[in-house]
């Protein structure tokens, strides 16, 4: 309830944010003039037809009523919404933006991890506020039982490297390594290596890996994923610390999620979910993310057919 209670204040900050009044200002001016000229324009008629010998009177305090009531419609009606979706031009697929807890969604979660695939909490090797740390509290009561299922997954995937290290885990994985899990709420998710880490926990966060480890999701959940929904997070911009903006990232995703749908379909939606926070502390304009992805789902035969990734198309 505490956490509920957290994202709807962090929401509410959104709607309040100076760039949003900055862009809505003259679509909230427009709109209550239109709506104050509707207004007296149906006064003005009843009052033309059925009011002949009693007309209704010139209260100031009406047109001050109307007025006001004009204003708060017009800005009720221009709060950006906190989901969109748009569906790929020619596809039954569509993609998802959501502004939100992602435990909250419906569907197979992506988890970024390391090379190491550590869980170890101790330290703050992994962060408690992490998905990875989060989704430890809804799903597992010990540690261990997490480390037994990732160990299932990954025996028989033979590791590039065995590391040398008392805190973690010596087992390394390829950038890109998936496995899925299966947890007791019912819930599976997909477990990706995003980075390598030293023996601190700093992982090397890389642009790169994120372009390695999205086709090698793809594949994965083409071979073993079922068709369900898919939710994925803002990969990387997190403890990660991939050096682009989220912007940047969200485009990649897109861009390669749709590149891949002219090959196979995988599933009906994918869905990025963006923390609150992210929006509320400007580190991401989602007016510009909201536009491309219209743009880029529209017209994806052209932009995907382009060489390069997205930052070509930025």
């Amino acid at each position: 309830m505490t956490r509920a209670l957290e994202v709807i204040g962090i929401i509410f900050r959104f709607y309040f944010m100076p760039r949003y009044w900055k862009e809505s200002w003259l679509i909230i001016t427009n709109k209550a003039l239109t709506l104050l000229g509707a207004f007296w324009l149906i006064i003005s008629l009843v009052e033309f037809f059925y009011t002949p010998n009693s007309p209704i009177p010139k209260e100031p305090s009406l047109f001050w009523f109307l007025f006001v009531s004009s204003v708060i419609a017009a800005i009720l009606t221009t709060l950006p919404p906190l989901s969109v979706i748009e569906k790929i031009e020619g596809k039954d697929i569509s993609i998802k933006l959501v502004i939100g807890d992602i435990f909250k969604q419906n569907g197979d979660l992506v988890i970024p991890s390391n090379s190491t695939f550590d869980t170890t909490l101790k330290d703050d090797f992994i962060s408690h506020n992490s998905i990875q740390g989060q989704l430890l509290k809804h799903e597992y009561d010990k540690i261990e039982h997490l480390d037994q299922e990732i160990s299932g997954q990954l025996q028989n995937i033979t590791p590039v490297a065995t590391l040398d290290r008392v805190k973690s885990k010596n087992e390394q994985y390829a950038i890109g390594t998936t496995i899925k899990l299966s947890h007791r709420s019912g819930a599976k998710t997909y477990w990706i290596a995003l980075a390598d880490v030293n023996k601190h926990g700093k992982p090397d966060g890389k642009f790169v890996n994120l372009q390695v480890c999205l086709e090698s999701l793809w594949q994965f959940i083409a071979n073993k994923g079922h068709m369900v929904t898919i939710v994925m997070p803002v990969l990387g911009s997190g403890k990660t610390g991939i050096n682009e903006k989220r912007l940047t990232i969200l485009k990649e995703i897109i861009f390669s999620f749709v590149a891949m749908t002219n090959e196979r379909k995988i599933t009906e939606e994918l869905v990025l979910c963006i923390h609150p926070t992210d929006i509320s502390s400007e580190k991401l304009d989602m007016y510009e993310l909201k536009q491309y992805l219209k743009y880029f789902c529209k017209y994806r035969y052209e932009s995907s057919n382009s060489s390069g990734s997205s930052q070509a198309l930025s």
